[in-house]
């Protein structure tokens, strides 16, 4: 999704940047507060290899730093009621190494894609419920730019540790499904000159 700005809001913007002598821009989102239930927030951007993500449900009490709070889903308990949907685990997913990995079907080609690298989950706060991961990657943007321009969904599984090398090797080495590993060394291979 983009936001155009104009060019008085965004001189405004880069004028506010210049005051503060820091961030890298805007970062835009939404909040459950006031009358309507949900309202605007917009944060200086400080860190571009970091995001959130979000789990509805059900992250294993091991990935969090305290005893979750079992209850109903907050932002889908509003749109089909609190009492369809409890069960979801809150928390905050205590910081360390992670790995990420996803595999998707690309029918067209007739195989499966994937997609992993490594990262961590960090100490950022980030005021909503749910299962919350705040998480860093680095050249994060490289990463969501491939992941956005080669069809992948939005859904990505992580894991406690780096663990990235022994995936791609089974992966790659064994399954052979292409896989891009962001971070990762460049498998040595031969090279078969087009004579013609």
């Amino acid at each position: 999704m983009a936001i155009s700005l104009t060019d008085t809001a965004a001189e405004r913007v880069l004028s506010h940047l210049k005051k503060r002598g820091a961030g890298l821009g805007l970062r835009l989102g939404v909040t459950q507060t006031g009358c309507s239930g949900y309202s605007y927030i917009i944060n200086y951007a400080d860190e571009i290899d970091k995001c959130v993500c979000t789990h509805c449900g059900n992250y294993p009490k091991s990935f969090l730093g305290t005893t979750p709070e079992i209850s109903e889903l907050d932002v889908l308990g509003e749109t089909i009621g609190r009492e369809k949907c409890f069960g979801a685990v809150k928390g905050k997913v205590q910081s360390g190494p992670m790995t990420y990995f996803r595999v998707s079907s690309d029918d067209r080609a007739g195989t499966l894609k994937c997609y992993l690298g490594e990262g961590e989950f960090t100490d950022d706060p980030f005021p909503m419920d749910g299962g919350i991961a705040v998480t860093k990657v680095d050249r994060l943007r490289q990463l969501m730019r491939f992941v956005t321009r080669n069809g992948f969904e939005h859904h990505v599984a992580m894991v406690r540790g780096h663990n990235a090398d022994v995936v791609n090797e089974a992966v790659f080495r064994y399954l052979r499904w292409p896989i891009y590993h962001h971070g990762g060394e460049i498998e040595p291979s031969l090279t078969v000159p087009n004579r013609f």
